[in-house]
């Protein structure tokens, strides 16, 4: 009986982690990465940090926060308010989602009303957690019993009128909650009772300003840190609430700071109740875009991503149970030989020496309509072309077959003799074969080897493979749920087919695709926005799709490995832009930095990549070497919804031009006959 682990990877939220699972699942990629150190928790200055659904900003907050930040001091025997000194901060989570700030609205109140309200309320929410870990040091003996009753009663100096006098933070944090207790009862019923029956007691930011400064100045240890307030999913609130944000993010005074996360579609308004004047990056915050710090280190990821699998099975299973270098992880996970000469692949196609082959008979097939038609050069007769498929014919190495084949297609598009094109092509790949190496060769096998094998795949009913977990951390895009998710989805899969994943053996590649196919599924419906807008993210993105795999998969592809693109944003339709903003910004489509330089008009374009995520849900691949120009008809027919026939015409051109054995002129023979074009020399 297989003896049976809960999944290491079945939690791939960090709410749904507790403080100590924070705690004993963090992992610092080390300076190399350039992320966990960013977000400066002791700075006084803001941040805003964002980051796609998914990339780590809860995580990295809550790490921060004092519940985990106490964790790591018991554990190291420290006191805590030693510990708090040397870190230099002491710091106040709160979730902006768990407020549910759409209950101050509406409900025949004014829009002023509500707002003072919300402020004060949220003021009073955060208060609480700040009260609870000044509880916490009262109990473990750091905050003595003088300097508790003195701090209590310098936060009740900070009511607008005298409330009674408090001995101690315990008893004021009470009275707090016994007011928001009142705030609830009438905001809730506030549609019933069409009055809002509530009195603000505090101006604005006296809390979060006033009990930092007093706890500072009345607790000697504590006089260098500052109170680091850790507002999470921030894009929950309205602008009307983020502008209160944003003021005192301007307005900051004394021993606070701010860290403020959202998603990257989360950031409404920089505005503030300052005069009307707007927070400047670089002035009034800074930010930490977590993903794209990611996406644009790859190694530093990578070494991040494999140090959090570490953590995970080492959780799980036991830290002796699994390699201490987090780079032999990837042993575990078997991976294909998809090597030119592999007999893994053979086996996986099913040749056999007097097994006819899909590919050959294909291009035999057009080659021979080609001459019948006149659209071949230097190939008359059948006889000549069957020359020619023998010239390329190696029945023990498909993989280089294909590669021949597409050569022989290039140049045939190029209306160069389609017979010495052959007869050189077959002294390469004979060379090539017997391992003499030359160096053009051997970039056109690097650059064309996993299109023509997911080609043969495709021909030989076989489905498309992504496996290893290399591939994986490159396809989760910089997004560590995204990795988490995929290695659940696997995980399950090789449990379900009797394996013993990480505890024996290897998962199987069968077990990935199973695991890669849902996890794909899931990335796309997890990232879709909700109603319309999510409709013509999808429909845009199929269309996008259907343009990139119809390229893999032609006779002469466009481009190599084509899952990017580039646009002239500021050309596009209106719909358009809105349909890619909304890509991005969930994470659909990547913003590749530095943009794209046209090679005619030198103007650099927005340059954008397809998730690689969602490769497995199209057979596209992972590793990006081509990019096409769209031209702004193009890109509006691709990302404007209402645009289906003009998507299908250029769908219908895309196919037509990349085919055998026309080539898109209409089955007209090529005008002129240019001297043939060597790829190897």
């Amino acid at each position: 009986m297989i003896e049976r682990i809960d999944n290491p990877f079945r939690i791939t939220k960090s709410n749904d982690l507790s403080d100590e699972q924070i705690d004993q699942l963090w992992v610092t990629g080390g300076e190399e990465d350039g992320v966990t150190g960013l977000a400066r928790p002791s700075s006084p200055m803001a941040m805003f940090i964002l980051g796609g659904k998914g990339s780590g900003k809860s995580h990295l907050m809550r790490y921060y926060s004092f519940p985990v930040q106490l964790i790591r001091y018991r554990r190291s025997h420290q006191k805590p308010i030693s510990g708090i000194a040397n870190d230099g901060y002491l710091g106040i989570y709160s979730r902006c989602g768990g407020l549910d700030s759409h209950r101050f609205s509406g409900k025949g109140q004014s829009d002023d009303a509500w707002n003072s309200l919300f402020a004060y309320y949220f003021e009073l929410w955060v208060a609480d957690k700040t009260f609870g870990a000044l509880e916490e040091l009262r109990r473990s003996g750091d905050i003595e019993l003088a300097a508790d009753t003195n701090i209590a009663h310098a936060i009740a100096d900070l009511f607008d009128r005298p409330v009674r006098q408090f001995e101690s933070v315990s008893e004021i944090r009470l009275y707090a909650a016994s007011i928001r207790r009142q705030l609830d009862y009438s905001v809730n019923n506030a549609a019933l009772t069409n009055r809002l029956e509530a009195e603000v007691l505090i101006s604005r930011g006296r809390l979060f300003f006033g009990i930092p400064n007093a706890v500072c100045s009345l607790v000697p240890k504590l006089q260098r840190i500052v109170f680091v307030y850790l507002l999470d999913e921030f894009e929950n609130f309205t602008i009307s609430q983020q502008t209160y944000i944003n003021t005192l993010i301007r307005e900051r005074e004394g021993a606070t700071s701010f860290k403020v996360g959202a998603r990257l579609y989360g950031i409404r308004t920089k505005s503030t109740l300052s005069g009307g004047e707007r927070n400047l990056q670089g002035s009034e915050y800074e930010e930490l875009r977590l993903d794209e710090r990611f996406r644009n280190n790859r190694k530093g990821y990578e070494t991040f991503a494999l140090r959090l699998i570490a953590r995970r099975l080492g959780a799980a299973f036991g830290p002796d149970t699994i390699e201490p270098d987090p780079a032999t992880i990837s042993k575990y996970l078997d991976e294909p030989d998809l090597s030119w000469n592999s007999p893994w692949l053979a086996e996986l196609l099913g040749f056999s020496s007097d097994t006819p082959r899909p590919h050959i008979a294909n291009f035999q097939r057009k080659l021979f309509r080609g001459i019948r038609d006149e659209l071949v050069n230097g190939v008359r007769t059948e006889s000549e072309g069957q020359t020619v498929v023998e010239a390329i014919t190696f029945p023990e190495y498909p993989l280089i077959e294909k590669l021949c084949i597409l050569y022989l297609y290039q140049q045939w598009f190029r209306a160069a003799n389609l017979y010495d094109a052959a007869r050189h092509v077959k002294e390469r790949a004979v060379a090539y074969i017997e391992g003499v190496r030359n160096s053009k060769f051997d970039e056109f096998v690097s650059k064309h080897k996993g299109d023509m094998i997911a080609q043969l795949l495709r021909e030989n009913g076989q489905k498309q493979i992504y496996a290893g977990l290399h591939n994986f951390v490159r396809m989760s895009e910089g997004l560590p749920r995204t990795l988490i998710t995929i290695l659940k989805h696997i995980y399950d899969w090789s449990i379900y087919t009797q394996e013993r994943p990480f505890r024996g053996g290897k998962i199987s590649i069968r077990a990935q695709q199973r695991g890669i196919t849902e996890a794909a599924e899931w990335f796309l419906d997890q990232m879709l926005e909700e109603g319309e807008e999510g409709v013509r993210v999808r429909a845009s993105l199929e269309r996008l799709s259907q343009l990139f795999r119809t390229n893999r998969f032609a006779d002469k592809p466009i481009e190599t490995s084509l899952i990017a693109f580039s646009v002239d944003e500021v050309q596009l339709h209106e719909s358009a832009r809105r349909v890619l903003s909304l890509a991005q910004n969930t994470s659909l489509v990547i913003n590749v930095a530095r943009g794209q330089r046209e090679r005619n008009s030198e103007q650099v374009t927005s340059k954008l990549e397809l998730n690689v995520m969602l490769a497995p849900r199209w057979d596209l691949p992972i590793a990006r070497r081509g990019v096409v120009s769209f031209a702004p008809e193009e890109a509006n027919a691709i990302f404007v919804f209402e645009r289906q026939s003009e998507f299908e015409v250029l769908l219908r051109s895309w196919e037509a031009k990349m085919t055998a054995p026309s080539f898109g002129r209409g089955g007209q023979s090529p005008n002129g006959r240019p001297p043939q074009a060597d790829l190897f020399e």
